[in-house]
C-alpha cells in the first residue's frame, strides 16, 4: 500500500537479531541507567605530539571532585552532582589548562580534553579555555532533545511546556493533541521532579500545568528510553524545576495583546517568581541561637493566563443582551480540609488558567539533599480545544458553534491537577547514588451549566419557539445536556539505585509502587426517563487498582561501543472492585467468556488479582570519533489500558441503546519499536542527524459490537436482543518515518536550525470507538475492518526552521551592513509548515472514493516572532518584547470538504447541493479554521 513498507520491513527484519542478542544479554548482565549525579571523562595529552600524558590532576574547582590520569591519558571524575564548572588540569613541567562552563547533566559524561603545552622550569603559565557542550554527545542512545531554562525563555511559543513539545521534530498537532512519531496523544507521560504528571483515568499528561519558564532542564525523548521510564508508548518528557540558589533571585513579568496599536483576543498574562535562601533557617533561628547544618533554598512561581481565545465567546454575549455572561465554576476544591469553590474572579475570560509551584531544596551535607515539591493548576473553560474521555468522537472540532448564541448555557470545565512530593538524595560512596520519592498527584475534572445539578439541567426545545426567537441552525433553548465529575488521587513511592563499577559499567535498579483512588460520574440528557433517575445515560464507579514496577539496566562503555542493556517488569492490580464484578454471576455486563478468561489471564497475590508485563530493552552506540556515533536502540515498552475502557459500565445499568461497557479483563498496550541514526558535528559549532524509526503497536483497545438474547418478548414471542460495545484488545497501529535535523550554536550573534520529518501511521482503526459511531450515523457497525487505514492525525510532512539573533547585554554591539546593533536586542524567528488535516475522500454523490484518512487538506504553515531589547536597570535586567503569531496571517484549515480537500466554499463540493440558510451557517464554523495573526506586548524585570 506504501512505498515504504518494503524497506521498513526489511529494516525490522534486519534489526531483529539483535533483539535477539539482547535477550541473551540480559541473562548475563541487569540493572539500569538513571541517576541524579553525572560524570566528566577526557583525555589528557602533549599539546605538540599528542602523547598521552599519565599521572596529571584534574580537578574540578571549588570541589573536592578529582582524579588522575591513567598511562593512555584517560581520566574519569565520578559523582558530579549537575552543574556548571571550572576544570583544571596540571602536570609538572607542563601548562595549566583551565576549562571553564563545563556543563555536566544528570546521568550524563561531558567530556573534557586538556593538551598542555612544555614550560621552562620555574615558570608559571596559566591557559582558560571557555568549554562548550558538544553538539555531539557520542555515549547518547537515543533520540533525546534537552533544553536549558536559557533556551526556554527565548522560545516564540506559548507560556507552558505543552508549547515547547509541539514545535519539535517528530512531533504533530492536531485538533488540539499532541502526536510523537505517529502515536496516539494518551501515549506520553510528563514526569516533573521525578513525579509522573499523568491521568490514568483518561490517558492524558500535557504540560499546560507547568510555566515553561520556571524549569531548569527539560527533556524530550522520543525513541529508546530506559529501563527507568515505563507507562509510555511513544514519548517521555522529563522536566526538572528551577531550585533557588545561594543569592536571593526573582522574576515578574506582565503580558497583553490589548494596546492602543492593537487589539486581539482579551488577553492577559502575569508571573512571579521567587527564590533564594530559605528565610527562617537563614536569619531568624540563627538569631535564636539555632544553627541548621547545611543550606536551604526555596524558590516559587506563581502565574495567571486568560483570553477570549479567537472564537466566539460567552464574553460576546454581553454586547447581545445576555444577563449572565460569566462563566461559573461549581468545583469544589479543598484546602487542609475546608472546601471552597473558585468565584468569578478565577473566571474573567472564557478560558483562565493558574498556576503555581514551590520548590525547598535542604542541602543537609555534600551526600545528602532533602526536598519539597509541589504544583498546583487550576482551568477554567469551556472545553473549546480539549476531549473528554466519556466523548464518542475525538476526530471532531470541538468548538460547540450550534451553542454559540447560547454559550451561557453551555458547558462550565474546570480542571484541576496539583502534586506534592518529598525526595532523599544521597551519595552512599563516589560511585553509589540512591534516591528516595514519596510523592501524591491529583487530577479532576468537572464539567456542567452555570453551576447546576443534572436534575435542575431543561430539555432543548427550539420547536416550542415562534419563528421570530428560533434561530436557523443555532439552538435557542435549554441546556447542553452533559454533568460529569472524576478525579484520580495517586499515591506512590519510589526507589533508585545506581552503582558504578569502573572503568566499564554502570548499574542501576529502582522500583516504584502506586496507589490510586478512582472515581467517574457521568449523567448524560437526565430529562429523559431511566429507573434511577439519572437520566438516559449514566455511568458511575469509584475503584482502588494498584500498580508498579522494577527495573534494571546496565551501561557498558567500552572504547567504540557504548551499550544500555535493560528489562523493566510492570504489574496491575485492577482492584476489588473488579474482582467482585467477575465474581458476580448476576451482573449482565460482565460476560461469561471474561470471567474465564480474567482468571487464566491474572495472577493472584495476597488474595487478589493481578497482571503483568515484562519488557526488554537494548540500546546502543557506536562513536566513531569525538564528533560523530552511530546508534540504534530495541525495545518493548507497555503501559495498562485507559481506565474509562476497563471500569466504565462495571457496576452501573442505564437505559440507553448501544452503551459501551469496559472490559476488565483487558491487557496491556504493548509497543515494540526501532531506531537506527547517525550524528556528526561539522564544525565545533554546527552538527547534524538522521534518525530512523519503525514501531508496532499491539492490543489497543476498540469498541467491539456484542448482541445477547435477554428472554422472550412475550407480546410478540420473538427473542429480546441486546446489542452493546465492549472493549476489547483487537486493534494494531504503526508508524515509521525518518527524521533529519541540523543546528549550528551561537557563533558572531547568530544561531540557527532547521529539521524535517516524514512520518506515516496506520491501524486497524484510527479510534477506539469507531464502530460506536458507525452505529450512531446509521451504519453497519457489525462491519469489522480488516485492512489497514491511515490514522485520523496521519500528517507525513513537517519542516520547521528557527533564527536567533542576540546581542548579550555584557558583549560590544556589531555592526551588520553599516549600522551598529545595540546591547540586548534579540530576534527570534520560527517558521513550521506541515501536511494538512488528514480526511476521507468522497465523490459527488458522497460517497466514500478513497482509503480512510488518505489526503490531507493544504498544508498548514506558520510564521512566529519574538523581538526584543533588554535594559540594564538597578540589580537587574528590564526586557521589553513584542511577540507575534501567524505573521503572514496565513488561514490554516482544521476542516477540509472530503470532495474538494479544501475548506468549505458555497456551491462547491459538499455544499453543491447543501445551500439553504441551515448548512451556510453550519459550514461557516469559525473554528474549521487555525487562529489568525496576533500580537503580544509584554515587560519583565529579572533580578
Amino acid at each position: 500500500m506504501l512505498n515504504t513498507d518494503v524497506f521498513f520491513n526489511r529494516f525490522r527484519q534486519a534489526v531483529f537479531l539483535s533483539a535477539f542478542l539482547s535477550l541473551t544479554v540480559l541473562l548475563v548482565c541487569s540493572s539500569a541507567l538513571a541517576s541524579n549525579v553525572g560524570r566528566i571523562i577526557g583525555k589528557v595529552q602533549v599539546e605538540k605530539t599528542g602523547e598521552p600524558l599519565g599521572f596529571a590532576n584534574i580537578v574540578l574547582l571549588g570541589t573536592q571532585y578529582g582524579a588522575m590520569s591513567t598511562g593512555d591519558g584517560e581520566y574519569i571524575i565520578i559523582g558530579v552532582p549537575p552543574g556548571v564548572y571550572s576544570v583544571r588540569a596540571t602536570y609538572m613541567g607542563y601548562s595549566t589548562v583551565t576549562r571553564t562552563d563545563v556543563e555536566v547533566v544528570a546521568g550524563e559524561a561531558a567530556r573534557v580534553n586538556f593538551e598542555l603545552s612544555e614550560t621552562v622550569v620555574g615558570e608559571t603559565e596559566e591557559i582558560v579555555v571557555t568549554s562548550t557542550r558538544p553538539m555531539v554527545e557520542v555515549d547518547v542512545t537515543s533520540t533525546v532533545r534537552t533544553f536549558g531554562s536559557e533556551e526556554l525563555k527565548v522560545l516564540p511559543i506559548g507560556e507552558t511546556l505543552q508549547d515547547v513539545l509541539a514545535i519539535q521534530a517528530g512531533i504533530v498537532g492536531s485538533r488540539d493533541e499532541i502526536h510523537i512519531r505517529g502515536g496516539r496523544t494518551d501515549e506520553v507521560v510528563y514526569i516533573v521532579d521525578g513525579v509522573k504528571m499523568k491521568d490514568a483515568l483518561s490517558g492524558s499528561s500535557t504540560g499546560e500545568h507547568l510555566s515553561a519558564r520556571s524549569v531548569a532542564e527539560m527533556s524530550v525523548i522520543t525513541g529508546g528510553f530506559s529501563a527507568k521510564y515505563g507507562q509510555a508508548l511513544s514519548g517521555v518528557v522529563d522536566v526538572k524545576v528551577r531550585e533557588g540558589s545561594p543569592a536571593y533571585h526573582g522574576y515578574v513579568a506582565y503580558s497583553t495583546d490589548k494596546t492602543p496599536v492593537f487589539d486581539y483576543f482579551n488577553y492577559d498574562y502575569v508571573d512571579l517568581q521567587l527564590g533564594g535562601p530559605e528565610p527562617l533557617s537563614s536569619f531568624l533561628l540563627p538569631k535564636l541561637g539555632v544553627h541548621l547544618p547545611g543550606k536551604i533554598t526555596f524558590f516559587f512561581d506563581v502565574s495567571g493566563e486568560v483570553s477570549d481565545t479567537y472564537l466566539p465567546d460567552i464574553g460576546d454575549l454581553k454586547e447581545a443582551g445576555s444577563d449572565n455572561p460569566r462563566l461559573t465554576s461549581s468545583y469544589k476544591d479543598s484546602f487542609f480540609g475546608s472546601e471552597f469553590t473558585y468565584g468569578s474572579f478565577f473566571s474573567p475570560r472564557s478560558d483562565n488558567n493558574w498556576r503555581g509551584l514551590g520548590k525547598v531544596v535542604w542541602k543537609l551535607a555534600p551526600n545528602h539533599k532533602l526536598g519539597l515539591s509541589m504544583t498546583k493548576w487550576i482551568g477554567i473553560n469551556q472545553g473549546f480545544s480539549e476531549h473528554d474521555i466519556g466523548d464518542v468522537a475525538k476526530n471532531i472540532t470541538n468548538y460547540p458553534w450550534s451553542w454559540s448564541q447560547r454559550l451561557d448555557h453551555y458547558y462550565t470545565i474546570t480542571n484541576d491537577r496539583n502534586s506534592f512530593s518529598a525526595f532523599w538524595k544521597h551519595t552512599i560512596s563516589k560511585s553509589t547514588y540512591q534516591d528516595l520519592r514519596i510523592s501524591r498527584y491529583f487530577s479532576a475534572s468537572h464539567r456542567d451549566v452555570a453551576g447546576k445539578r443534572w436534575d435542575e439541567y431543561v430539555q432543548p426545545d427550539d420547536t416550542t419557539l415562534p419563528d421570530s426567537l428560533n434561530a436557523t441552525y443555532f439552538i435557542d433553548t435549554g441546556d447542553a445536556s452533559d454533568w460529569r465529575d472524576r478525579y484520580i488521587e495517586t499515591w506512590s513511592i519510589e526507589w533508585d539505585l545506581v552503582k558504578r563499577f569502573e572503568p566499564h559499567h554502570e548499574l542501576s535498579s529502582g522500583f516504584e509502587s502506586r496507589y490510586e483512588d478512582v472515581q467517574y460520574i457521568s449523567i448524560s440528557r437526565p430529562w429523559e426517563y431511566d429507573p434511577d433517575g439519572l437520566g438516559r445515560e449514566h455511568d458511575l464507579f469509584n475503584v482502588y487498582p494498584n500498580t508498579g514496577a522494577f527495573y534494571l539496566e546496565d551501561k557498558l562503555e567500552y572504547e567504540g561501543f557504548i551499550a544500555n542493556v535493560g528489562v523493566r517488569y510492570d504489574y496491575w492490580f485492577p482492584g476489588a472492585a473488579v474482582e467482585r464484578a467477575i465474581e458476580d454471576t448476576t451482573n449482565k455486563n460482565v460476560s461469561s467468556s471474561t470471567r474465564v478468561n480474567f482468571y487464566n489471564d491474572t495472577h493472584k497475590l495476597f488474595g487478589h488479582r493481578f497482571k503483568s508485563h515484562l519488557s526488554p530493552r537494548l540500546a546502543i552506540s557506536h562513536p566513531i570519533t569525538e564528533r560523530d556515533n552511530l546508534f540504534f536502540n530495541y525495545g518493548h515498552f507497555t503501559q495498562w489500558p485507559t481506565y474509562f475502557y476497563v471500569y466504565s459500565k462495571l457496576s452501573s445499568v442505564s437505559s440507553e441503546s448501544y452503551p459501551r461497557i469496559g472490559n476488565p479483563n483487558l491487557n496491556p498496550e504493548i509497543s515494540v519499536q526501532y531506531e537506527l541514526g547517525a550524528r556528526h558535528q561539522f564544525t565545533d559549532d554546527m552538527a547534524g542527524d538522521v534518525t530512523l524509526f519503525y514501531k508496532d503497536i499491539y492490543d489497543y483497545p476498540t469498541a467491539t459490537p456484542f448482541t445477547l438474547t435477554a428472554g422472550i418478548d412475550p407480546s410478540t414471542g420473538q427473542p429480546l436482543v441486546t446489542t452493546f460495545f465492549i472493549y476489547r484488545n483487537v486493534d494494531y497501529a504503526r508508524s515509521r518515518g525518518v527524521e533529519i535535523e541540523f543546528k549550528k550554536r551561537k557563533t558572531k550573534n547568530l544561531s540557527f536550525a532547521a529539521s524535517y520529518t516524514y512520518s506515516v501511521a496506520t491501524g486497524k482503526s484510527a479510534d477506539p470507538n469507531a464502530a460506536k459511531l458507525v452505529q450512531e450515523a446509521g451504519g453497519d457497525f457489525k462491519e469489522a475492518n480488516l485492512g489497514e487505514i491511515y490514522m485520523w492525525w496521519n500528517r507525513p510532512h513537517k519542516l520547521t526552521a528557527y533564527m536567533d539573533y542576540w546581542v548579550p547585554l555584557d558583549e560590544p554591539p556589531p555592526t551588520v551592513f553599516g549600522v551598529k546593533i545595540p546591547r540586548g536586542l534579540r530576534l527570534y524567528l520560527y517558521w513550521y509548515a506541515m501536511s494538512g488535516e488528514a480526511y476521507t475522500p468522497r465523490d459527488a454523490e458522497g460517497r466514500q472514493s478513497g482509503e480512510e484518512y488518505s489526503r490531507n487538506g493544504p498544508y498548514e504553515s506558520s510564521i512566529n516572532m519574538k523581538l526584543s531589547k533588554a535594559f540594564k536597570f538597578g540589580r537587574g535586567e528590564l526586557e521589553i518584547v513584542l511577540q507575534g503569531w501567524n505573521l503572514l496571517n496565513r488561514d490554516n484549515a482544521t476542516e477540509v470538504d472530503p470532495q474538494t480537500g479544501q475548506p468549505y466554499e458555497p456551491g462547491v463540493g459538499t455544499m453543491r447541493y447543501r445551500d439553504t440558510e441551515y448548512y451556510l451557517i453550519q459550514y461557516s464554523n469559525p473554528a474549521y479554521w487555525g487562529a489568525p495573526r496576533s500580537f503580544k506586548l509584554a515587560v519583565s524585570y529579572e533580578w
